[in-house]
Formats: structure tokens, sequence, C-alpha cells
């Protein structure tokens, strides 16, 4: 097994951090906005059915 340079372990540590924050704040970000579309649809539906009656 060949040692590996510090360094590179660091990068790779910085690597997966990166891509860990990324999928969190995208995750977040998906349902952040899906609870946000659900209230819009919701005064959406609720002024459609005033409408009718």
């Amino acid at each position: 097994m060949p040692q590996m340079s510090p360094m590179l372990w660091l990068w790779l540590y910085l690597y997966f951090y990166m891509w860990f924050f990324f999928c969190l704040v995208i995750v977040y970000f998906l349902v952040f906005y899906k609870f946000k579309f659900i209230e819009f649809m919701k005064i959406k539906f609720n002024n459609i059915f005033f409408l009718k009656w």
C-alpha cells in the first residue's frame, strides 16, 4: 500500500466536504421550494375554489 502525501489527503477531505455541503444545500433548497410551492398551490386552489362559489 503506497504512502499518500498529507497534501493529497487534505485535497480529498476538502473535495468530499465540498460535495457533502453541496448536496446538503441542494436538498435544503429542494425541500424549501417544495414547501413554498405547496403553499403557493394551496393559495391558487383556494382562489379558484372561491371564484367558483
